[in-house]
């Protein structure tokens, strides 16, 4: 079988799996993590990268020791608070009103730059429908929910949107209200009129 000049010059394949890394130390293949703080093989493992101290034999799956991991390392997004394990960003950058979360909306609805801050501040940053502002809290930051995006959904079902869709910002309530009755405004007055129906009859028995 000839071998064209092409594929005779290309760099030979690697002897491992592009899964696998090699071990600083050794130089052996292993399968490893690619944000490990040193790229080391379990056998090569038994001191921590960090405060140089010998790690049990249960503890060869990082190369950092408890205390060190424990300790944690600066936000990624912040780069002032500290994190823990593995993890890039902060609880600060994490919760709903963070850096990270407004990267995660932005990508899901696909948010034009400047876009929500801009139909905060022409809402008065207030639900469009109801005209308050949001009211709902998170549990494990106690801190309250950003305005949610609402988009309509016979362009896009799901819960993402393709931007061309957008709405507006409304409380997060009435946008799963709003999905819950498929963005129907003839059930929406239907709700209403049954709402109002036995509220009169209500009063009326009183």
């Amino acid at each position: 079988m000839k071998v064209s000049g092409e594929e005779a010059s290309r760099s030979p394949r690697p002897k491992y799996a592009p899964a696998q890394r090699a071990c600083d130390s050794c130089g052996k293949p292993y399968r490893g993590n690619s944000r490990a703080k040193a790229q080391l093989c379990p056998s090569c493992r038994t001191n921590c990268v960090t405060c140089g101290k010998s790690k049990s034999p249960g503890d060869r799956t990082h190369s950092e020791c408890v205390a060190c991991r424990a300790l944690g390392k600066t936000c990624a997004t912040c780069e002032v608070n500290p994190t823990f394990q593995n993890r890039r960003e902060c609880w600060e950058c994490i919760s709903d009103d963070g850096a990270y979360a407004i990267r995660a909306r932005d990508r899901l609805y696909n948010l034009p730059p400047g876009w929500y801050d801009q139909t905060l501040a022409e809402q008065g940053s207030v639900c469009e429908i109801s005209g308050q502002p949001e009211t709902s809290v998170s549990k494990r930051t106690g801190k309250t929910y950003p305005l949610a995006v609402d988009h309509d959904r016979s362009c896009c079902p799901g819960p993402a949107s393709c931007g061309k869709c957008l709405r507006g910002l409304i409380r997060r309530n009435l946008n799963v209200a709003l999905g819950m009755f498929g963005d129907d405004p003839d059930l929406l007055r239907a709700a209403a009129d049954y709402i109002e129906k036995h509220r009169a009859r209500s009063r009326s028995a009183v």
